[in-house]
């Protein structure tokens, strides 16, 4: 608990540091959450026994991807160097969850950046 809050206050802080210097948007955008909607339709990649399940997941673009962790050790879902866009989940705990938003097009292939063998990707329609 006392991480998500610390997350999310990080988050925050992110949000506003941004708006006040009038960031630019990003087409991938971040947040972690209890899994709940952040906008858009949601689709769930579970994460068990060091696996993305489904490793192959279709989203539209502008729909959010929340991604479960079941296992006991901590993962990330990272944009890997060729997706059209930068993400990355942090350290995501055992019952913990993230979400992403995805508004551009394109193939993300990801990984786990802590279990580099641990690997998915979201293909994002228009």
């Amino acid at each position: 608990m006392r991480l998500r809050i610390t997350l999310i206050a990080t988050l925050m802080a992110a949000a506003v540091t941004l708006t006040a210097c009038g960031g630019g948007s990003s087409d991938a955008t971040e947040a972690t959450s209890s899994g709940k909607e952040s906008g858009g339709a949601a689709t769930e990649v579970k994460i068990a026994d060091f696996a993305f399940d489904p490793e192959e997941t279709e989203v539209k673009v502008g729909e959010t991807v929340t991604f479960t962790n079941s296992d006991s050790a901590a993962h990330t879902a990272t944009a890997d160097k060729d997706a059209p866009k930068a993400f990355d989940t942090k350290k995501i705990s055992g019952d913990e969850s993230a979400e992403v938003t995805f508004d551009e097009a394109g193939d993300y292939s990801y990984s786990c950046s802590i279990h580099d063998y641990m690997k998915g990707t979201i293909r994002v329609m228009k």
